[in-house]
């Protein structure tokens, strides 16, 4: 018995450094994917950038329409309204991929968020497009009882947008959560 014990305390650091000679290809590997998804996210963070860039110019436009277009209908708080949401909506997507991203998802999760965050600055796009061509004397041939309908159109389309980011975080936020309190009862980081 006392050969065993002796013999197994010399084995001991060989089976010890045999473990770490496994485990340090499966860390290597975990760090490659990791760097990929953060790569992956990246690039994706920068082309939603140039979007939420083309957006801004796109309403500056609009602003700048805005300014020239007939007395009637520039007076309508309709119009102020609608611009002042767009900017809104702009800032909120800014500020819901930028939290989104500083959050513990899953890469799926987190690729469905930016899917959606996407298609709202798209569905933004749509309606600056919108309020441009309203705006534009000569492009929609409507009287401005007309327009205000349309402009108000555009701005519940807008709050529905804004309702949608907010949900959206608020929905990522409580994924992030389950996640680290998961994480926490596992023991794992």
């Amino acid at each position: 018995m006392r050969k065993f014990k002796l013999m197994l305390a010399l084995a001991l650091p060989f089976l010890a450094s045999a473990q770490l000679v496994v485990e340090a290809p499966v860390l290597e590997a975990q760090t490659t994917a990791q760097n990929v998804t953060m790569t992956k996210q990246l690039t994706e963070a920068l082309a939603q950038s140039t979007t939420l860039v083309k957006t801004f110019n796109t309403v500056k436009e609009g602003v700048n329409i805005y300014k020239e277009v007939s007395s009637a209908v520039r007076t309508l708080k309709s119009i102020k309204g609608v611009i002042d949401k767009e900017f809104e909506l702009i800032k909120l997507a800014s500020e819901t991929g930028r939290n989104i991203s500083k959050l513990d998802l899953s890469n799926e999760t987190f690729d469905k968020a930016l899917d959606i965050v996407s298609d709202i600055i798209e569905a933004n796009n749509q309606n600056m497009e919108s309020v441009e061509a309203l705006l534009t004397n000569g492009k929609i041939n409507a009287d401005d009882g007309e327009r205000i309908l349309i402009l108000q159109n555009i701005e519940e389309r807008t709050d529905k947008n804004i309702a949608a980011l907010k949900t959206l975080y608020s929905r990522c936020k409580s994924s992030h959560d389950r996640r680290s309190m998961y994480k926490k009862v596992r023991g794992t980081n």
